[in-house]
């Protein structure tokens, strides 16, 4: 996909999003402020703390590599007992 396709689909997609990729992998996008999109590069910072915003993983894609991206649930913020 390419990155101005992307850009499209993220602006007009009502975040939580899904980003599938070519090796099978899908990748959570909570936010959109999560995502960096360059041509060559998306880098998406995954499992934010709450409490210090901090991103406790970056993941790197190439744009090629996202096959498609749908809307999805929120994920809960913490599992309940």
């Amino acid at each position: 996909m390419r990155s101005d396709t992307i850009r499209q689909v993220m602006a007009s997609a009502k975040p939580p999003l899904h980003f599938f990729t070519s090796d099978g992998r899908v990748v959570y996008v909570d936010h959109p402020e999560s995502v960096i999109l360059s041509e060559h590069l998306i880098a998406i910072g995954s499992g934010a703390d709450a409490g210090t915003g901090l991103a406790k993983e970056i993941i790197l894609l190439a744009p090629d590599h996202v096959v498609r991206i749908e809307p999805t649930k929120r994920k809960p913020l913490r599992k309940l007992a």
